[in-house]
């Protein structure tokens, strides 16, 4: 070590010198090539007590020149004298302070506090516990000494309905019995009605960290709600704009054109013939029909008439009394209370009370299990499934039940193939969202690009809705699918009702209760269960 004009060398090489000045300890960078490691080596073996750390060595050699690194404090009386350490976690939302036996140097601690720029959330109290406990001669270790205040992040915005899609699914009572009188399809709108109401997102609350920097928050976003034709935005209300029916293809809400007839189906309005759906309060009457391209809604009963979707759902709140000439035809599914002297042609028939001398055809399934569910004097003839509460015949042979079958292991493929195409969509549909986006933001102009890809996210719009449906369709219909072919009964099937299942006939000749049977298409045979 050399001395000269109250400078005091303490280290010397042609790259850099370390020298104490005014009782400051300097560092003297001559060379940017030179090694952080080799500088803090060298202040380590100077008999003088200095933090400094790596990181802040290699920003000053990157610059050249002197840097002041702190006040030269006294030596130590042993180099492996243990000093506090401050250990700062928790995304700098905690400090935790750890001191050797017997220290007692409240300043210098908080110098050392100071220095690590702890400056908020200090706890006085913890902070002269630690001392209290080191002074008595025990060790303090990662004792909590400061703490921030974290984020409060803001709640996403949300959207509250007022109205719910019709589920026209079976309620199960307390006593596991179901009912299917809720078989309402259609759920009218009035203009003006609210239909939805955007609650808005919060915007939270920044923090703190202990070195006293805030800490940002995470804003709450906004919700979003697909809608439809018929619909708009009124500040955060969405109203209808015209009178109709709600309807929903998966989450996509729109108001439709609906035909209401406020009371019967008679001489006073004629047979009705409808491009959309409809909605019946009364009754249909002897010799009338309904024919509707969307879903037929009947609050009343239907008599000797005609009654057709041709492309969505039938319900008869009240049943059909149909005097051997009723006639119901949907595309989609037929749901009764009850009905006798009827023609039913569906895709899927649930009723809750009974069917009585009734021809049944479906694509899919029949299910008649309400507390009062009974087929008698029936002829059901169904491709995948028939499940009943009970079955009678009045008349030996006068019920039939045949299930055709199907291929479940063919209808699992397609349901795999509208599910991976489904997903496909889905990932387009985000693309397309994104790419439209970036079109909004070049400016007012939308340019023919943008314009061809909102065209194209209609359409695809469109077909998601329709896979989501097909993808429910197959869900449901392997609740109730055991095999190529299944047939059910809760209760009791009375002697003499002629069940065919897969082909195999003649199988509940003697009756059964509690048993489904259905046709395992690995084994070729049918297989009963109990119970």
């Amino acid at each position: 070590m050399t001395e000269s004009d109250g400078e005091r060398i303490l280290h010397e090489e042609p790259r850099f010198r370390l020298l104490e000045r005014g009782g400051a300890f300097v560092l003297d960078v001559r060379d940017t090539s030179l090694s952080a490691v080799e500088v803090l080596s060298r202040i380590q073996e100077l008999d003088v007590t200095l933090r400094i750390t790596l990181k802040e060595l290699i920003r000053y050699i990157a610059q050249r020149g002197e840097f002041v690194l702190g006040a030269v404090l006294e030596p130590s009386s042993s180099k492996s004298e243990r000093l506090p350490e401050l250990l700062v976690e928790d995304g700098g939302m905690t400090c935790l302070l750890s001191l050797p036996p017997g220290w007692s140097d409240e300043e210098r601690l908080r110098e050392l506090l100071a220095k690590d720029h702890i400056v908020f959330g200090v706890d006085e109290d913890a902070l002269t516990e630690a001392l209290e406990l080191s002074r008595s001669g025990k060790e303090v270790l990662r004792k909590p000494l400061a703490r921030g205040i974290p984020p409060r992040n803001g709640l996403d915005g949300t959207i509250q309905m007022f109205f719910a899609p019709p589920s026209g699914r079976p309620d199960d009572n307390p006593d596991g019995r179901v009912d299917f009188y809720n078989l309402d399809l259609v759920q009218e709108i009035r203009r003006g009605d609210v239909v939805a109401r955007r609650i808005p997102p919060t915007p939270g609350t920044p923090g703190r960290n202990v070195q006293g920097e805030i800490v940002p928050q995470r804003k709450g976003k906004p919700a979003r709600l697909r809608f439809g034709k018929g619909l708009a935005w009124e500040g955060d209300d969405l109203r209808a704009k015209l009178d109709g029916r709600l309807e929903w293809k998966g989450d996509v809400v729109s108001v439709i054109p609906l035909l209401i007839i406020s009371g019967d189906v008679d001489y006073s309005t004629g047979n009705i013939t409808f491009n959309g759906p409809v909605l019946v309060r009364g009754t249909i009457r002897d010799g009338f029909s309904v024919s509707a391209t969307g879903d037929v809604d009947i609050r009343g009963s239907v008599e000797k008439a005609f009654v057709e979707s041709r492309e969505g759902r039938i319900a008869v709140l009240y049943g059909v009394q149909g005097k051997g000439e009723a006639h119901l035809k949907a595309h989609k599914e037929i749901r009764l209370r009850f009905a006798q002297d009827a023609i039913i042609e569906c895709e899927t028939l649930e009723v809750n009370e009974y069917l009585l001398r009734c021809i049944v055809r479906t694509e899919r399934g029949v299910l008649v299990e309400g507390r009062k569910g009974v087929i008698a004097s029936s002829e059901i003839h169904s491709a995948a499934h028939v499940h009943a509460r009970n079955i009678r015949s009045l008349r030996h042979g006068d019920t039939k039940i045949e299930v055709s079958g199907v291929s479940r292991n063919a209808l699992y493929r397609e349901y795999k193939e509208f599910q991976a195409r489904l997903e496909t969509v889905e990932e387009i549909l985000v693309s397309l969202t994104a790419q439209i986006r970036s079109g909004f933001a070049l400016g007012k102009e939308l340019d023919q690009a943008t314009k061809e890809r909102i065209l194209r996210y209609v359409d695809m719009s469109r077909e998601y809705d329709d896979l989501r449906e097909r993808v429910e369709s197959y869900r449901l219909l392997f609740q109730k699918l055991k095999g190529d072919a299944t047939f059910g009964v809760r209760g009791e099937a009375s002697p003499g009702v002629n069940l065919r299942l897969k082909g195999y006939g003649d199988l509940i000749r003697d009756g059964a209760s509690a048993l489904t049977l259905f046709f395992d298409p690995d084994e070729r045979r049918i297989v009963a269960l109990r119970g």
